[in-house]
């Protein structure tokens, strides 16, 4: 048996963080397939050479066990042991190392016994019995140093094994130690210049990285890449590794630019060398998948993510801690998107997968728990995510000790969950052990420090220790810089800092901090536009910088800071109607007909994707018999992602414009202003957690003013209203009061220039879009006289974003459409479907429309049998000025919301978010006479417009009806008829809106908002 190198690579622990930002233990982690840290090589036993029949040795090992022959009895035990190991049966190979350790002790064969007690410590390791390993290597030391004559590569194994023990507890200066005697030795065998001296050289870096020198990191590095090019070539494996190691540093301390050539060259070996389903090209396609994600390339980062868990999935026996990384990390992939009901089941079933497969208390099972407790909390189940923290916090502690930075991390998470649950006090004091540990552990240069302390800095800001927070946050952010100074956690710091100033009375360093921060994040909005996932989580954190932003404008300076604080509340501000809009407007300002047709296939393209993305996670929740229906639709994902970025690349080099277009810059006062009619009012609201703003803006004035309410109670007051507009049958009714105490709260201060107009603009935010303001009366109830609703005394209008009003009345041209109307209405259920009823009264209602319209009943009335998918797309849409759907809106699951259609021989009867999408309209506007199409997905609960409102707009209308509640079928069909029938009188499409609600008021049965409210109007109020 002979001594061999121990390598740590760049997965040295069994999950490096590998952040979106370079933020460690910040969010959900990326988690690298589990390695040991070594590279084993048979054993081989020259009395058996050659023998690799397990029956065969245990048969040898009996029989000179049988004749006392303790020579053929260390031989059987040594080739018993290698072929064990050689397995990956460790378990089962340590009593037997155990019984080799004591046979040579009692020969007296010291070379021996250290040569056995060396092996025996790896085996403790890899099981997690650390503390053992490292007795057992010391004591290998011990006997390899008593010998008279020197064994220096020997002691090299054995000093290389206890630093990385040492690593792996989380003591990098031991380990850092450790590595430099490891490699002085090396250099003392071999010289400079041998790849032995490299991979201690690596090993070194590593352990110098965890303490915040990464200038000597990156040296060390380096020279070991070069080594091995230069004594193994440039395409060999193990220079592979040297490169991945490489890499690895450079991802993690924020380099992701200097990463990604290296990592895409580790891949083009590994493809090159290896066959084509082995677990080690899937770690490369991890690392790769991991930088894309870095670097904010989401369409590149999933489609690597999904090649490397087919490749998990593929080999001939799949590990299910290996499935269970691959699951995890498309999980942190659509957690980075904000596609987060999608990553729960993946990351769930990742865990439920660990739990089975893993012992009790093993330290991996902690990485996979903090993810799925940082998903919990994102979707606001706080308590299950405090519960998996305390999980992994204690298998932590008791796996690898009250000082392992690992601990320090869970420390981190808690604490930041802690200051949600307003424990600030508990989150301080969890900070500050994460400080400590890192500190001592890593030293006062780690990154991971800078995440603790600023997490330490905003629990002393919650507890009124300002001059504390600042002096924490001051360090934070000189350790960030280091990252480079547009980077995005540079931007969280200094954001922090001047929060931190601005309780300090510092006025000026908080408003240039903020500016500092706000200027970091608009750049990064702005390299992020184009090519469809932006990083949501990010985008949370950056929207909040933007509303501290105006905060501190207001708070200073609330007259002079008008236009600045409106530019940061309206990157604060997502809509993926808004920019649906806006590529809309992309491509029809496209003088080149073959451009404007690339970007329409390219915004096409993004759409199909994010359906086959819902269909493809679908599969991940059931058995795994959904094998070749997951590869079948990765490979419908990589081809059309190839086809976007080809078109992505196309699009920019013929239109350089086109990032503006489809980021959208801020608008000024003056000219929103401009483009304001006489007797219009522009409202736009900003909700932030602990307070709220709002600006009111006319031709002639402006006004900035703060609402002193936080998010929760607005969440809380527009549910409550929800309930009683939903289900007014329920003994609840409207709550007027609390309607009107909502409006008198929100747009009080705002009155004054609404007195006297006609037209009222609404640019919406958080929680207030799932309710239309339209229902808030301008009198509390009891006054003996019937109230003015808000949707009553004002022709209103919903803007998706605040830029969509400059899109609709500059920049869009008008629809080119010659007929006024087609409607698609009552369509047939289908059979054995009995919550979707027939709607006789639907037909009545487009009829109606028909009518006004002067369209022609025969032709594009399509009801009944008509009212299908082919008969739709029969007709040459673009031509027609007004489309009507009078039919039932439907969520399906994960899927596309749709609208219901007749089904036929081949068709489902449904008209998918994604069909609607590829339309070609040239619509001023759609009708959707359907239930709760105004709503996230269908979602009534939801914030923001959904997919169907994005597909239409990205089809091609300029405007949209839609409803936020399950509308009264009867109450729809008199709404509907009426506004087509006030629309000729004049005052635009929210004038003609408002007259229809007025209707529906003034008829006693309908008197309640249920009946004349659930319909808003997106778009231009013209």
């Amino acid at each position: 048996m002979a001594f061999f190198n121990i390598l740590i690579t760049g997965v040295q622990e069994p999950a490096r963080p590998a952040q979106s930002h370079g933020e460690a233990f910040e969010s959900m982690r990326a988690i690298l397939p589990l390695i040991f840290l070594l590279w084993v090589s048979p054993l081989s036993w020259s009395g058996t050479a050659g023998v690799a029949d397990e029956a065969a040795l245990r048969d040898a090992l009996a029989k000179a066990e049988t004749e006392e022959d303790p020579g053929e009895v260390d031989r059987a035990l040594e080739a018993l042991c290698s072929l064990l190991v050689e397995e990956g049966r460790y378990a089962e190979a340590l009593p037997l190392f155990r019984r080799l350790v004591e046979l040579r002790a009692a020969g007296d064969d010291r070379l021996g016994e250290a040569d056995a007690r060396y092996w025996l410590g790896i085996l403790l390791g890899e099981t997690d019995q650390v503390e053992e390993a490292s007795r057992q290597q010391r004591r290998a030391l011990a006997l390899l140093r008593s010998l008279d004559e020197r064994h220096l590569a020997e002691e090299a194994a054995v000093q290389n094994e206890l630093a990385v023990l040492a690593y792996q507890a989380g003591r990098y200066r031991e380990a850092e130690q450790g590595f430099r005697q490891v490699l002085a030795l090396r250099r003392s065998l071999w010289g400079d210049s041998h790849p032995q001296t490299a991979a201690a050289m690596e090993n070194l870096a590593w352990a110098l990285a965890q303490e915040g020198d990464y200038a000597q990191a990156e040296q060390l590095l380096l020279q070991g890449v070069e080594i091995q090019e230069r004594h193994r070539g440039p395409d060999h494996l193990e220079t592979a590794h040297s490169l991945s190691n490489l890499a690895g540093f450079y991802l993690d301390i924020g380099r992701h630019r200097d990463a990604l050539p290296l990592i895409e060259r580790v891949v083009e070996i590994r493809r090159a060398r290896l066959p084509p389903f082995h677990p080690d090209l899937a770690d490369g396609l991890q690392d790769l998948a991991s930088v894309h994600q870095a670097l904010g390339e989401m369409e590149s980062a999933g489609r690597l993510f999904r090649e490397s868990l087919e490749i998990l999935q593929r080999t001939d026996a799949p590990s299910p801690v290996d499935e269970a990384v691959g699951l995890n990390n498309l999980a942190v992939l659509y957690y980075y998107q904000g596609r987060l009901a999608e990553a729960r089941p993946l990351e769930e079933r990742a865990v439920e997968l660990v739990r089975r497969h893993l012992r009790p208390g093993h330290p991996v099972t902690a990485e996979f728990l903090n993810n799925l407790a940082r998903l919990y909390s994102a979707l606001d189940r706080l308590e299950d995510a405090e519960r998996l923290y305390r999980e992994a916090i204690a298998t932590t502690r008791e796996a690898l000790g009250a000082e392992h930075p690992q601990l320090a991390g869970w420390y981190t998470n808690l604490a930041r969950l802690r200051l949600r649950q307003g424990k600030s006090g508990e989150a301080l004091r969890l900070a500050d052990r994460a400080v400590g540990i890192y500190r001592r552990s890593q030293g006062p240069a780690s990154p991971n420090l800078s995440i603790a302390l600023l997490v330490r800095g905003r629990a002393a800001l919650a507890t009124d220790r300002a001059v504390e927070a600042r002096r924490d946050l001051l360090t934070a952010l000189e350790l960030r810089r280091r990252l480079g100074e547009n980077h995005p956690l540079v931007g969280e710091a200094l954001r922090w800092l001047g929060r931190a100033e601005a309780e300090l009375g510092e006025r000026t360093a908080a408003l240039e901090h903020l500016r500092q921060a706000t200027a970091i994040y608009a750049h990064w909005l702005r390299s992020t536009a184009i090519g469809g996932h932006q990083d949501e989580a990010l985008r949370g954190r950056v929207r909040e910088a933007f509303v501290d932003h105006v905060s501190l404008l207001h708070r200073f300076d609330p007259v002079g800071a008008l236009d600045e604080a409106l530019s940061s509340a309206q990157r604060a501000h997502t809509s993926g109607a808004g920019r649906a809009l806006r590529g809309l407007a992309a491509r029809l300002a496209a003088e080149d007909p073959a451009l404007a047709s690339r970007i329409r296939r390219q915004q096409d393209l993004v759409l199909r994707r994010e359906a086959l993305e819902r269909k493809l996670q679908k599969t991940f929740t059931g058995d795994r018999g959904a094998g070749g229906e997951q590869g079948r639709l990765r490979r419908q994902l990589d081809r059309l992602e190839r086809r976007i970025d080809a078109l992505d690349r196309e699009i920019g080099r013929d239109s350089p414009d086109f990032a503006r277009w489809v980021q959208g810059e801020p608008l000024s006062v003056a000219d929103l202003q401009r483009l304001l009619d006489p007797g219009e009012t522009l409202l736009v609201l900003l909700v932030g957690e602990r307070e709220s703003f709002v600006w009111a803006l006319a031709r002639e004035r402006a006004l900035f003013y703060r609402v002193a309410v936080e998010r929760e109670r607005l969440e809380g007051a527009v549910r409550w209203l929800r309930r009683g507009l939903e289900h007014p049958g329920d003994g609840l009714g409207f709550d007027q009061l609390r309607a009107w105490r909502l409006r008198q709260l929100l747009l009080g201060p705002a009155e004054p220039l609404l007195y006297g107009r006609k037209r009222l603009l609404m640019v919406l935010d958080g929680p207030l879009q799932a309710l239309p303001l339209e229902v808030l009366p301008d009198r509390p109830p009891g006054r003996g006289e019937e109230p003015a609703w808000l949707g009553i005394q004002y022709a209103t209008a919903l803007l998706p974003s605040v830029g969509s009003l400059a899109l609709l009345r500059d920049d869009l041209p008008p629809s080119r459409a010659s007929q006024p109307l087609l409607a698609v209405a009552a369509p047939l259920p289908p059979a054995g479907s009995p919550a979707l009823q027939p709607l006789p009264e639907a037909e009545v209602e487009a009829r109606a429309i028909a009518r006004t319209l002067s369209g022609d009943m025969e032709r594009d009335l399509l009801v009944g049998s008509r009212a299908s998918e082919s008969e739709l797309l029969s007709r040459p849409l673009s031509r027609y000025r007004v489309l009507l759907f009078a039919t039932h809106g439907l969520l399906q699951g994960n899927g596309d919301p749709a609208l219901l259609l007749t089904p036929g021989k081949e068709e489902d009867g449904l008209l998918t978010a994604g069909e609607i999408a590829s339309l070609s309209l040239d619509a001023e506007w759609v009708i959707l006479s359907a239930c709760n199409t105004a709503a996230a997905d269908g979602d009534s609960r939801g914030q923001g417009l959904g997919t169907l409102a994005r597909a239409f707009f990205h089809a091609g209308t300029r405007a949209l009806l839609v409803s936020h509640w399950a509308v009264d079928s009867n109450a729809t069909v008199a709404l509907t008829t009426t506004l087509f029938r006030e629309l000729p009188k004049g005052g635009g499409k929210a004038e003609a809106l408002r007259r229809a609600r007025q209707a529906l008021l003034e008829t006693p049965a309908w008197r309640h908002p249920y009946f004349w409210a659930p319909f808003i109007l997106v778009g231009d109020g013209r």
